[in-house]
């Protein structure tokens, strides 16, 4: 007992308001050790009971960890001042803890019943403050003043006793939200003159505006949340960063990002039903379904070869008749070839590699001259297609594709004819062709 209080009354650092928060955790160690127990004398046995003497009150696990941290805090003096060698209570957990059924998200259905059910303007100010200001209740409400109001830029500076020993922590400045403005002029016309404080009322130490508050709340016809003014301020940070940079949000709240995903932010029914309408899919199709598929009506044949069929350039101007065939039964499988000028027999299509009729290779001299075909000038054509009519097959039409084809593999002029073709191209620098038809 005599080792807290001299602790307590040393630590003039803190503010009056962490003396209370500490006095909690005093007060639950004096209870269990007594008033005249020696620090030497208390183990990590001891130490252990303590915490689970808290448990047995019924305290939430994030307020055990926390008294842990504030009792382990205080004997670390003790070791330090060698009133001890060692902290009894260094193996209990401590730290923050998030605990997700102590959140609550107040929409604005219910914040209007509350406000509806406040008995003044001051009272809605002060609810309004957290739920659409994000103020820290009550210190920040207690700290603002109405110098700090900017009504001509729409923005309002907020003094944060809880942060004001961090660089750059002691005060932020927000912007008159639509929904806080009003509550704020009505009190500022109600404010006596020369009035510094915006928040009058329940500046004393020992009042408790959240006894108040839960009275209005069922007034209101609603059950009080936990964490009455925190998740205000929760309620409002998760609104906002659905509609801001989070680093914004943080800025106007006062917290970090970190701090803010830990602690304040919350997935709410809005956003379920947001992505299950956004998300919904065109045409009455569910979501997650896929595409209707035409059934097989046979197993996909093995194919003799993986080989792709050489894309033949040029045909689309001379080959616009498509010829109509029977199509095996193997099913609606795509093409392994995206040529669109091939020559389908009637024997269920080519094999891979095959463009004519007898299925036979296409020669690589035959293959340069359908690349390069569109490129060559008139007379060149002519003499080209001259040159194959005169070993013309008779059981093909003379102005046909497959008679071209078949009259330039068999004709005894095909090299005279390619040189040719590669003469033309040179004389106009087109001698690439080539090398993009052998290639292909």
């Amino acid at each position: 007992h005599g080792f807290l209080d001299k602790y307590f009354s040393t630590r003039v650092d803190v503010k009056l308001a962490t003396l209370t928060v500490w006095g909690h955790t005093r007060r639950n160690l004096i209870e269990f050790f007594g008033e005249d127990r020696t620090l030497k004398s208390i183990t990590r046995g001891d130490a252990e009971e303590w915490r689970l003497s808290l448990v047995s009150a019924g305290l939430a696990e994030s307020t055990i960890r926390k008294r842990c941290g504030f009792a382990k805090q205080f004997l670390e003096s003790a070791v330090k001042h060698e009133l001890i060698p060692a902290n009894p209570f260094e193996d209990l957990k401590s730290g923050s803890v998030t605990n997700p059924s102590r959140y609550y998200f107040v929409t604005r259905e219910e914040a209007d019943r509350v406000l509806d059910a406040c008995p003044d303007a001051e009272w809605r100010l002060l609810f309004a403050l957290s739920r659409y200001g994000g103020l820290r209740c009550p210190s920040e409400h207690l700290a603002l003043r109405w110098g700090d109001v900017n009504w001509d830029r729409n923005r309002m500076t907020v003094r944060s006793p809880k942060t004001e020993h961090h660089p750059g922590g002691e005060s932020r400045v927000i912007p008159l939200f639509p929904e806080l403005r009003p509550h704020l002029e009505q009190c500022f016309d109600e404010a006596e003159p020369g009035e510094e404080f915006v928040i009058r009322r329940y500046r004393c130490r020992n009042s408790n505006p959240r006894t108040l508050m839960a009275k209005i709340i069922r007034r209101a016809g609603l059950k009080p949340w936990p964490k009455l003014f925190q998740n205000l301020r929760s309620t409002r940070e998760t609104e906002l960063a659905d509609q801001f940079p989070i680093q914004v949000v943080c800025d106007w709240i006062g917290n970090t990002e970190a701090i803010a995903s830990k602690h304040y932010l919350q997935v709410t029914e809005d956003h379920f039903a947001r992505a299950v309408e956004q998300g919904a899919p065109k045409g009455g199709q569910k979501e997650g379904q896929q595409p209707a598929v035409l059934p097989r009506r046979g197993a996909q044949p093995e194919l003799a070869a993986h080989k792709k069929t050489p894309v033949l350039q040029g045909f689309a101007a001379g080959c616009e008749v498509v010829h109509t065939v029977r199509v095996e039964d193997r099913g609606l499988e795509p093409l392994a070839c995206s040529c669109r000028n091939t020559h389908v027999s009637g024997q269920g299509g080519a094999k891979s590699g095959a463009v004519d009729g007898e299925n036979r290779p296409i020669d690589p001299d035959l293959a340069h001259l359908i690349g390069v075909w569109d490129s060559l000038k008139p007379d060149t054509r002519t003499a080209i297609v001259e040159a194959a009519r005169a070993s013309d097959p008779p059981s093909l039409g003379a102005g046909s594709w497959p008679s071209l084809i078949l009259r330039h593999q068999a004709s005894p002029n095909r090299s005279q004819i390619t040189r040719h073709v590669d003469e033309q191209l040179n004389s106009f620098g087109c001698g690439k062709h080539r090398n993009h038809a052998n290639n292909t």
